[in-house]
């Protein structure tokens, strides 16, 4: 009795086994439909086969991705003496973005008052390169108030 027990038990669990497709009883004809994925700026193309009957998946025939096909640089915001410029460009087929920096630009003085035309910033005097500790500290400030008043303004 026990031993009929374990036989049928086996073969309960090689029928459920084979019906949940564990055991597969023959081989498929595979029947592919194939279906092309073209190469992205990012990504590879290929081909995918999928069996139409099992649903099998081969992948083959692989391209590699094409890279970003980016237009001009354009402007956001231009550089000055105290604060970088931005610039980005973007890719004609897939609109990705790419942004870089412009380094910040040299004060100027053109009207020669001592100090930059755009932020106030005060140069060192040329005739005279040592400062007492006074007009130091007094270039000091006013350069630290200028700097200021450029970031918050």
């Amino acid at each position: 009795m026990k031993t009929m027990k374990t036989m049928l038990s086996v073969l309960l669990a090689v029928l459920l086994l084979a019906a949940c497709g564990v055991l597969a009883m023959a081989e498929c004809a595979h029947e592919y439909d194939p279906t092309y994925y073209p190469p992205t700026c990012n990504d590879r193309g290929y081909t995918e086969y999928v069996c139409s009957l099992c649903g099998d998946r081969i992948q083959e025939g692989f391209v590699n991705a094409t890279g970003h096909m980016y237009g001009e640089w354009q402007d956001l915001s231009q550089p000055t003496c105290t604060a970088t410029g931005l610039q980005k460009r973007v890719c004609r087929v897939c609109q990705g973005t790419e942004t870089r920096t412009i380094g910040m630009l040299d004060h100027a003085d053109a009207d020669g008052d001592g100090t930059c035309d755009t932020c106030d910033f005060v140069f060192e005097k040329e005739e005279n390169n040592e400062l007492s500790p006074y007009e130091w500290l007094k270039l000091f400030f006013r350069n630290l108030v200028a700097w200021f008043r450029a970031i918050f303004a």
